[in-house]
């Protein structure tokens, strides 16, 4: 299993940061993404959208509806 930091310098200049968004029916990961300028700013953004999810979210899948409330 891989890991570290998922953030990639483009060939437009910018940095794409990923981050794990739930998982599909089958179980496979799916990632959001994240840009910005410098490293530090996509890193930042990505850090401030997984600290404002769920910590359950990685346990749901993305294609099952969602019961009313």
């Amino acid at each position: 299993m891989r890991t570290g930091v998922n953030i990639r310098k483009r060939k437009d200049g910018r940095y794409e940061a990923r981050y794990p968004k739930g998982r599909d029916a089958a179980g496979k990961l799916l990632y959001g993404y994240c840009y910005g300028h410098s490293f530090e700013e996509a890193r930042e953004k990505r850090d401030r959208i997984m600290a404002q999810r769920p910590r359950e979210l990685s346990l749901i899948h993305i294609s099952e509806p969602t019961r009313p409330y």
